[in-house]
C-alpha cells in the first residue's frame, strides 16, 4: 500500500491533473503504535461516478478542504483515461465501421406448385408476373436450356437497389390483391414465399420488421427469407432452386 502524507497531496494532485488520470477514490489511514495503519471511515471518498480527469480533481480538492488533518495518511485509487482521437483528421483507413442499414437489396414474390398455371394466378392477383411458368417448360439460358421442375409465378419488387427492404416488401405486397380469401385458396395449393437478397458492403449490417408487415405476411400465409451476400461477394440474387 502506497501512502501519501498529508503535506505532499497538492503536489500529487498537480501530477494527476498533468496526466489526465482520473481519480475514482481517496481513503484516509492513521498510523498506530508499531507502524500499524488504519483505516479512518470518517476520511473515505467515492469519485467513481464522475465522469473525466477535471470532475475528479475538483472534488479531491474539496474533499481535502473538507478533511485537512495533518495526522492522515491517503491512498488515491486511479484509472487512466482512454486516449483522445481526433475524429475529424483520423485517416479513414483507421476507422472500422460496425452497424447501419443494408446497403442493397431486392425482394420477390413467389409461388411454386407442380399443378400452377401461371394465368390463372395472374387472375387471382390481378398483377403481371416479372416472370412465370409452368412445370416442363423451357428455361432460356445463355450456356444452355433448363426445363421447369415445378411451375412458378415470381413478381420482383421495382424500387431502386438502396430502397429499404421493408419498403420493398410492401412495395410487393401492394401490386396485388388485398382478398385474404384468395391467398387461403393459393396457399393451400402452392408454396408462398417473398425472398429477399440482401447485399452488405460492410459488416454487421442490420433490419427488422414491425409487427405489422408481419401480421401482412401471415394473413396471407407467405413465407420470409433471406440470401445475404457479405462484402466482396458477387450480387448475385437467384429465384432458388426450384425454377
Amino acid at each position: 500500500m502506497n501512502l501519501i502524507k498529508n503535506s505532499d497531496t497538492p503536489a500529487i494532485l498537480d501530477v494527476i491533473e498533468k496526466t489526465e488520470l482520473v481519480v475514482l477514490g481517496i481513503e484516509g489511514f492513521t498510523l498506530e503504535e508499531g507502524n500499524a495503519v488504519r483505516p479512518d471511515m470518517n476520511a473515505i471518498a467515492d469519485f467513481s461516478s464522475v465522469s473525466n480527469s477535471i470532475e475528479s480533481i475538483d472534488a479531491s480538492w474539496n474533499y481535502f478542504r473538507e478533511v485537512n488533518r495533518p495526522e492522515l495518511l491517503y491512498e488515491f485509487v486511479l484509472k487512466a483515461m482512454p486516449p483522445k482521437i481526433d475524429l475529424e483528421n483520423i485517416d479513414p483507413n483507421r476507422l472500422w465501421v460496425f452497424g447501419g442499414a443494408i446497403d442493397s437489396s431486392c425482394a420477390g414474390l413467389r409461388i411454386f406448385g407442380d399443378s400452377l398455371i401461371p394465368e390463372e394466378v395472374t387472375n387471382l392477383l390481378g398483377c403481371e408476373p416479372t416472370e412465370a411458368r409452368r412445370k416442363g417448360d423451357v428455361i432460356p439460358d445463355t450456356h444452355y436450356h433448363r426445363i421447369a421442375e415445378t411451375g412458378s409465378w415470381i413478381l420482383d419488387d421495382d424500387l431502386p437497389a438502396t430502397a429499404d427492404i421493408k419498403d420493398k416488401i410492401e412495395n410487393v405486397l401492394s401490386r396485388v390483391t388485398n382478398d385474404l380469401a384468395v391467398w387461403k385458396c393459393l396457399a393451400e395449393s402452392f408454396s408462398i414465399d417473398i425472398y429477399c437478397g440482401l447485399f452488405l458492403d460492410e459488416d454487421n449490417r442490420g433490419c427488422e420488421f414491425s409487427h405489422e408487415i408481419l401480421n401482412k405476411l401471415g394473413e396471407r400465409r407467405i413465407s420470409l427469407g433471406f440470401d445475404i451476400y457479405g462484402p466482396g461477394q458477387e450480387e448475385e440474387y437467384l429465384h432458388g432452386d426450384e425454377t
